[in-house]
């Protein structure tokens, strides 16, 4: 295969890729991947983070910590971080149908890299999880942050 059909395969997969994860066929226990793009250049503006990378059948385990979260964004800012775009909308709607999202924000990051470039720019110190999700271990290699357990009490 010559390098110009070689590269248009490889362009044609990565659109198919992206228009998968684009639409609603993948599965709700795995995560889209898709980017908060603006967001990738500017440092976040928390002192707080929740990772939590899995999909939107996990969100069980997230949703009992908001109120909590919105308690302590009222002096520490507090940014949620996903994998997935479909849970992040669902948890940025659940936000504003309490009509207090001031103080916690949503990010949708794919990979370790992004993490990393945001973290690096950020005055993060302090990353909360709420369940044991192996991809975890993406955000525990920063020895910068504490990092701390919260569970969800399911079991």
């Amino acid at each position: 295969m010559s390098g110009a059909r070689a590269g248009l395969a490889v362009r044609v997969r990565l659109w198919l890729i992206g228009r998968i994860r684009r639409s609603r066929f993948l599965p709700t226990g795995m995560p889209d991947k898709r980017v908060d793009v603006a967001a990738l250049e500017q440092p976040l503006a928390a002192d707080v983070i929740v990772f939590h990378p899995t999909g939107q059948d996990t969100l069980y385990q997230l949703l009992p910590w908001l109120p909590a979260f919105r308690a302590l964004g009222t002096t520490h800012p507090v940014t949620i971080v996903f994998r997935d775009s479909r849970t992040a909308a669902a948890v940025r709607t659940a936000l504003a149908e309490s009509g207090d999202d001031a103080g916690v924000t949503c990010l949708t990051l794919a990979t370790y890299g992004q993490l990393d470039a945001i973290l690096s720019r950020s005055g993060v110190r302090l990353a909360l999880y709420v369940n044991h999700d192996p991809i975890n271990f993406e955000c525990l290699r920063f020895t910068s942050l504490a990092h701390v357990y919260l569970g969800h009490g399911d079991s």
